[in-house]
């Protein structure tokens, strides 16, 4: 008996989990009056990430008639699960509705046959990633300031050490004699003022 319990209750939760997830697009409806086949919504506005206002490509066959393209501007409450990574889209509101091929009168009887499928009481899950990727980005990044200045490149066409100092050079004094020698360097740097020459000991 606890099994056969466990066993339904697993049922009942991997069937709440297939439900809340987002099966792909397009999707399709259908009831007595014809077929509705749409697609992913396209986001216009997200506000707080509460009530979400997108535009919906949609192809509507009536009952014993031929399908006709069409775009519906929605409105909706959303509710967010970041768990499942879900986003539930509740209380639908057609805010207008374009048939480009059609005339007033017949995109007039096909709003309304629309509006039988995405009714206030209609609710729809879509992959919250989805709708995020679709959302318009209001703030630019800020830049950062790179430096591509190339750097210094010396040449020698002879045989040629390359002597570092740290900064500029910091001299320290050798007894009993006219000679200077550079602290903060890789190399036994010596400078002679007598003669403002330099050298430097390689051994």
């Amino acid at each position: 008996m606890r099994r056969l319990m466990a066993g339904v209750i697993l049922l009942l939760v991997l069937t709440t989990l297939c439900a809340a997830q987002d099966p792909g697009w397009p999707r399709m409806k259908s009831n007595p009056a014809g077929k509705l086949v749409y697609y992913q919504p396209q986001i216009d506005d997200w506000k707080n990430y509460q009530e979400i206002d997108f535009r919906l490509a949609f192809s509507l066959t009536p009952a014993g008639g031929k399908a006709v393209v069409g775009v519906a501007t929605v409105h909706a409450n959303t509710i967010v699960s970041v768990e499942s990574r879900t986003v539930l889209l509740k209380n639908p509101t057609i805010t207008g509705t374009n048939f480009p091929s059609l005339d007033a009168g017949t995109s007039a009887k096909m709003d309304q046959l629309v509006r039988t499928f995405l009714n206030p009481t209609a609710s729809v899950t879509v992959s919250l990633d989805r709708l995020v990727a679709g959302v318009r980005k209001s703030e630019v990044p800020t830049g950062v300031v790179v430096r591509n200045d190339p750097p210094a490149i010396f040449v020698s066409n002879k045989p040629a050490m390359l002597i570092q100092i740290d900064g500029d050079p910091v001299f320290g004094q050798i007894q009993n004699t006219g000679l200077q020698f550079v602290v903060n360097t890789n190399w036994p740097l010596f400078l002679d003022k007598s003669k403002s020459a330099y050298y430097v000991f390689t051994g």
